[in-house]
Parts: structure tokens; C-alpha cells; sequence
């Protein structure tokens, strides 16, 4: 059974009620689709996992005693699945033995209505489950997006106090070779590479030479004997000439089709254009 009332907007709430008495149902649905609410109904548990499953209604109410499977292990089904878990579910039922309400509970229930039902008490738990789990996605989603916040202000701390440390370290050095040097460890320390190098272009930028280098001493993915290139020349790549021809600052970039590393390729542009990059 579902709504098929042309009055019922798009963006309503829907309800999911299953009982296996018709008559309870027929009376649920139309008291819920009279006060704007999408209603879909089934008569056992069977179809109530399905149709959560499939719909993910905003709330169900489910009867407890059914053939079958019962309200307390379609209740404890549903909170088993994370796609289902957060639906808010409400027991109908004859029983108002403290034992039956805190097995439901237990079972993961947020609420219950005892029969015979009170319109009027229905309805104003249904609208304060519903308002309470819309008021808990969205400080859910608030909660997210300042965690994105902080952890981005984290990492422009994290890059500040690398510039600061490098700065620090180099402030009274008026030596290039101490400077670059520097830098290339401070950068393996903090991004946790194997290694970091600078090479000098020629004129040309087809060219390059590495002058500075530095290898993490543990490193176990790069042995250090096939990371030693200090002093090598070697024919700048395609990616890289193009980078530095059109100054673009930062890229991945592999130095062969069969090497194993991806690297990051930083140019440091000078007056007369880039010189030098880091890797």
C-alpha cells in the first residue's frame, strides 16, 4: 500500500507503518496521508525490510507481535545495516510490560505507542522523532564540515611552520649551497619522502645537473644506492620542459615509463627565469 493522494508535496516525509491487522492499518494511513505524509504500509516483516532497504523511509512504525518475523528482530535487522540504521522506529503495541519496552529498546527503538492508539499522541511523537533526526543530520553535516575546516587550517599551519622552521634555520646564512641544502632536508623531514633534490637547468632547460640532495637514512621502499644521483646530468623529460616553459609550480610527474616512483616536481623561478627545481 501507498500514498496515491495528488495533495501529498514531493518533498514530504515518508512513513513506512507495518502491521498485520488491515484495519490498522487503513485507519494509520489515512490519518497520516490527511496530514501530508508520504505513506507506504505491509503487513509483515518480511516486505518492512525490503521496502526500508529500497525506500529508507524518514520513520517507520512498526507492530511488535506479527507472524513471522516480529517487530523486535525487524527493528534490530534494520540498526544492523548502516544504510538503515539511522531510520527512527516507533513500536506499536498491545504490550506495556516494562520487559517488552526495554527489549525494544534494546533492540534499538526510540519510542513507543501503545494500543489502542491516541491520534493526536501519535502524531506529536512522530513530528518530534522526525524534527529531533533532521536536527541530528544537520549538526552531523556542521560537525563535517568544520572537521574539513580545521583539518585545512591544520595543514596551512603545517606549511607555515615548514617556511618558518627552513627560515629559521637559514636566517643569518648567506651561503647558497648551506641554504639549498637546508631545504632539502627540512622538505623530506616534513612531507615524509625518501628524498628530496635540486637540479640546475642549463640555458636551454633540456639539461640538468643534480647539486643538492638529500636521502632519508630509513628509507625502505628507495634503497639509497638507487637514489644517489648528486653530480648526475641528465636530458630534461617532456613534462618537465613543458612545466617549466609555461611556469606552472607544482606537478606528479614520473622520470620514465618503468620507474616505480611518482614524483613531485617544484620549479624555483628566479629573475631570469627557473633555474632550478626541487624534487
Amino acid at each position: 500500500m501507498d500514498s496515491n493522494n495528488t495533495n501529498v508535496k514531493s518533498n514530504a516525509d515518508t512513513i513506512l507503518i507495518v502491521d498485520d491487522h488491515p484495519s490498522n492499518l487503513q485507519v494509520l494511513f489515512a490519518l497520516l496521508e490527511s496530514y501530508g505524509f508520504r505513506v507506504l504500509a505491509v503487513q509483515n516483516g518480511e516486505n518492512a525490510l525490503k521496502i526500508a532497504n529500497s525506500i529508507l523511509p524518514d520513520l517507520i512504525l512498526l507492530d511488535i507481535l506479527m507472524p513471522g518475523i516480529d517487530g523486535f528482530e525487524v527493528c534490530r535487522l534494520l540498526k544492523a545495516k548502516s544504510e538503515t540504521q539511522h531510520i527512527p522506529v516507533i513500536f506499536l503495541t498491545a504490550l506495556s510490560e516494562t520487559v517488552n519496552k526495554v527489549k525494544g529498546f534494546e533492540m534499538g527503538g526510540i519510542d513507543y505507542v501503545t494500543k489502542p492508539i491516541e491520534h493526536r499522541e501519535l502524531l506529536a511523537r512522530i513530528q518530534t522523532h522526525l524534527t529531533l533526526k533532521k536536527m541530528s543530520f544537520s549538526l552531523a553535516c556542521q560537525n563535517e564540515k568544520l572537521q574539513q575546516e580545521v583539518y585545512a587550517r591544520t595543514r596551512v599551519e603545517r606549511q607555515q611552520a615548514l617556511v618558518g622552521k627552513i627560515t629559521e634555520k637559514i636566517r643569518d646564512s648567506l651561503d647558497e649551497t648551506q641554504i639549498l641544502q637546508t631545504v632539502t632536508e627540512e622538505l623530506v623531514k616534513v612531507l615524509n619522502t625518501d628524498s628530496c633534490q635540486i637540479e640546475l637547468y642549463d640555458e636551454k632547460l633540456t639539461m640538468a645537473t643534480v647539486v643538492y640532495e638529500y636521502i632519508k637514512e630509513d628509507s625502505k621502499e628507495a634503497p639509497r644506492e638507487h637514489l644517489r644521483y648528486h653530480g648526475k646530468v641528465r636530458q630534461v623529460i617532456e613534462p618537465i620542459y613543458q612545466q617549466l616553459l609555461k611556469k606552472i609550480p607544482l606537478q606528479f610527474v614520473s622520470t620514465s615509463l618503468d620507474s616505480k616512483y611518482t614524483k613531485l616536481a617544484c620549479p624555483i623561478f628566479e629573475n631570469g627565469g627557473s633555474k632550478r627545481y626541487s624534487w
